[in-house]
């Protein structure tokens, strides 16, 4: 609702701008980005060694969508703790072209990460999360080498701002 307050008042001239924040601003991108910062449990219960994979595309204007591949194991139960490791494939795909005139410009190299969590099975929430990947990015004949780290702690209790 709210975005389609901001859009309703942009004229003719905005409407391939309005149409890339529909994109970015759709059910499908929320749903990516929470994919991406959270793992996803498998739809079925699991024992400790036990796989399950999951696939999902962020979208992007213009550009065409990052596609992650992610195959997860539960690794340990420890009391209420589940241990969950994983391996993180990352492409990026380029969606039509006439809709996406920058599409097939950058390339998204190697790109392949590892992460591990606890979930809290009694709480139904993840308490950490640390994350690692590494890839190399290629635009314009430049190649740059790309690694990042993440770490996600739950904190719990009321905060001032």
């Amino acid at each position: 609702k709210l975005l389609e307050a901001v859009l309703k008042d942009m004229g003719p001239e905005m409407q391939v701008a309005a149409a890339q924040l529909r994109e970015m601003f759709s059910n499908d991108a929320y749903k990516g980005m929470m994919q991406q910062m959270a793992p996803q449990l498998p739809e079925k219960p699991v024992a400790k060694g036990d796989t399950w994979t999951s696939d999902f595309t962020l979208k992007f204007p213009m550009m065409g969508g990052l596609k992650f591949s992610i195959s997860s194991k539960l690794e340990d139960l420890k009391g209420d703790e589940a241990h969950i490791s994983q391996d993180i494939k990352l492409e990026m795909k380029a969606d039509d072209a006439k809709d996406n005139p920058l599409a097939g410009l950058m390339e998204i190299k190697g790109a392949k990460g590892k992460a591990s969590s606890v979930f809290s099975v009694s709480r139904g929430l993840f308490l950490t999360q640390k994350s690692s990947m590494e890839m190399t990015i290629s635009a314009n004949g430049q190649e740059i080498p790309v690694k990042t780290q993440g770490t996600f702690n739950l904190v719990e209790g009321k905060k001032k701002f």
